[in-house]
């Protein structure tokens, strides 16, 4: 690396404090950004105080050096080609003054403003162009040029120069790995020239081009390595009663008070069908608040508790739900014979350890608890179902946990998904499934976004409710969140 970026040990240092210790590293450091200085524009036709960067052309006229406030500033004034003039304002930097010659012809490059009565730019990139108004081949100008994010101690300028020295070294470490017809029927660019691309683009489409194809292989990483994880959690096959037995369900289904939905009587169906696979499923269930989704997941554990035996448990992010959560499925499964039982952090170390104990013993049915759960102690003699709510709240880390105890079926709940789920959906690990109508008599969830200006109106609002004796409840982020705030 550092024979090849003809550079010094401190530079390298700098890379690896950046995590780039090979060429490979150092070429797959891609931009987070284009410019077009390509599109050279007279004074006259550039739109200040925009977002972006502008690329114009002029000779310098005068260079005036002054002072102010303890740093030298450099005015020099330019004139394009239309004899329009600007100003390019240098603070601190005699060096790159120097380098602009009266008379002599320059590409400008920067973001360019109306201020005093002037068109200035307030230290631009300048590179020499030549009289006959043809663009030479510079690395940072008359292209799309590549804006790298700042790394530690090393400037995007300079990081974006040494790219483009060493681009001729591309195809000494990257070779294409996908066949001939999948690039076809993709439509996707050749490896080699993504890289070529997706640092300094030969043009708009082959930009968007090598950005497409670069997003097309992590997602393609994404959905091997989802596929991989389920096929080796479902390597463990399950004994299993293989005739279904979906009238255990009548005797907990009469005493609910309300009807199940259709959404929910299917959802049903597709786990009792993942019970009976061999496999040990592997499912996401999203719906909204209030949609019937702790229901359904209750229901499939009298289920596998009637029909399979063994034990199951009920994950839940915070103290405060896994409490709710208790209350609700304990007043369902305890009259049916199931014990439920209910493991937070706040409980004294006595109650932990009788939890611990029975549950080691298979006398526990439902364990219902936050990450306190997840630790070292807990054993399932029989698991056959994991639940856990608010997936987004635990990392594959956790799901790992309870595959130590046999490959339980597992059961991820989610109201509000996240592109991490979508992307566990959408690529294969789990089965996805929808409960996208609500229980009868419920009301519509309705969610606004309001203006600061607008939050003074949910005052009075706010009061008419708890004067009718009704619950608001004010939710705002944490840094971190922890069991011991409920």
């Amino acid at each position: 690396m550092k024979t090849l970026l003809k550079t010094t040990p401190l530079y390298i240092k700098l890379l690896a404090q950046n995590g780039i210790t090979s060429m490979r590293d150092f070429f797959n450091y891609f931009p987070r950004a284009y410019e077009d200085r390509a599109n050279i524009k007279p004074l006259n036709q550039l739109i200040f105080n925009e977002k972006g960067i502008t690329a114009t052309k002029g000779k310098i006229l005068t260079k005036k050096v002054f002072r102010r406030g303890g740093k030298m500033i450099y005015d020099i004034s330019f004139e394009d080609e239309l004899g329009i003039q600007g100003t390019i304002s240098i603070f601190n930097s005699g060096y790159l003054a120097s380098k602009l010659q009266e008379g002599s012809r320059y590409i400008i490059v920067g973001k360019p403003a109306f201020k005093y009565g002037k068109i200035i730019f307030s230290h631009p990139d300048v590179v020499p162009s030549s009289d006959s108004g043809e663009l030479q081949e510079n690395y940072n100008s008359g292209r799309i040029f590549p804006v790298y994010s700042e790394m530690n101690g090393i400037k995007p300028g300079r990081f974006a120069k040494k790219i483009w020295e060493l681009r001729s070294q591309i195809p000494n470490y990257f070779s294409e790995y996908l066949p001939e017809e999948f690039l076809k029927e993709f439509q996707l660019l050749e490896v080699e020239k993504t890289m070529l691309n997706i640092h300094y683009p030969e043009n708009e489409k082959l930009k968007n081009a090598a950005i497409h194809r670069v997003f097309f292989d992590r997602l393609l990483r994404v959905q091997l390595f989802s596929l991989i994880n389920r096929q080796n959690y479902q390597a463990q096959s399950k004994t299993i009663n293989e005739t279904q037995q979906r009238e255990v369900l009548k005797t907990m289904l009469a005493r609910l008070p309300f009807e199940l939905t259709h959404a929910q009587k299917k959802v049903i169906k597709q786990m009792i069908d993942d019970f009976h696979s061999g496999k040990p499923m592997l499912r996401l269930l999203q719906g909204d608040v209030g949609s019937g989704k702790t229901i359904v997941a209750t229901l499939a554990a009298y289920y596998l508790k009637q029909t399979q035996g063994g034990q199951s448990v009920f994950l839940a992010p915070l103290e405060v739900l896994a409490q709710q959560h208790y209350q609700s499925i304990a007043k369902l499964l305890l009259p049916l014979g199931m014990r439920v039982e209910l493991l937070t952090g706040s409980l004294s170390k006595g109650q932990k350890d009788k939890i611990k104990t029975d549950l080691q013993q298979g006398k526990i049915d439902l364990i219902i608890g936050t990450h306190a759960l997840l630790q070292e102690g807990i054993s399932f003699p029989h698991l056959q179902y994991v639940i856990i709510d608010e997936q987004h709240k635990f990392g594959v880390k956790q799901r790992a946990f309870f595959k130590q105890f046999g490959a339980p079926h597992i059961l991820q709940m989610s109201a509000t998904p996240i592109p991490r789920s979508m992307a566990i959906a959408f690529f294969g690990e789990f089965d996805v499934s929808v409960i996208d109508e609500l229980p009868k008599g419920r009301l519509p969830i309705q969610t606004k976004i309001i203006t600061q200006s607008e939050v003074q109106k949910l005052k009075p609002r706010i009061l008419e409710k708890i004067k009718k004796n009704q619950k608001v409840f004010i939710v705002t982020p944490l840094i971190e969140e922890s069991e011991s705030l409920d």
